[in-house]
């Protein structure tokens, strides 16, 4: 499946909703913090060659003035963990090389799409745990092989994203 193609199938406004929706029920969104109401989504599928990565994203709900922040991080996981995968780590989370001295975060997920190929789903926009389980969860909506991973939202994730895909 192209990187576009997994784009256009999914409810942004779903995403944007269950994200604003993780947030308050993790205590991450107080009368203080700013809401968490939008993000960047990117999408890497690996080159069949196997030496790049076509690249789309896309904001969702309403990033505001962060949505250029949000844009890098979710290139920057993508880029991490693809390189360390190609360095022969198997490492399926951005967060398993997450430095926040070196402003590197989690939020980006590895899935099997097929026998040549890869996809990386990255999102910015909250807690990296949080990013990380809702893009956990689209890679299991959109049917790819699921690695082994543990995050303590993916239940509350996978409720929420009941009608994430469209069509």
């Amino acid at each position: 499946m192209l990187a576009r193609q997994i784009l256009n199938n999914l409810d942004l406004f779903e995403l944007a909703s269950a994200m604003y929706s993780l947030c308050e029920e993790t205590g991450q969104i107080d009368r203080h913090s700013t809401p968490r109401r939008g993000g960047v989504i990117a999408v890497g599928v690996v080159n069949q060659d196997g030496e790049g990565i076509t690249f789309v994203s896309t904001s969702f709900g309403e990033p505001g003035l962060k949505f250029g922040r949000y844009a890098l991080n979710a290139a920057e996981k993508i880029n991490r963990l693809f390189g360390r995968r190609q360095e022969g780590n198997d490492e399926c989370a951005a967060s398993m090389s997450a430095d926040d001295t070196l402003g590197t975060f989690g939020g980006c997920i590895a899935f099997s799409e097929g026998i040549l190929s890869e996809c990386y789903i990255s999102i910015s926009g909250a807690p990296p745990e949080i990013d990380e389980a809702l893009a956990f969860v689209i890679g299991e909506r959109l049917g790819f092989k699921t690695p082994e991973y543990a995050n303590e939202h993916i239940a509350s994730a996978r409720e929420l994203l009941r009608g994430l895909i469209l069509g």
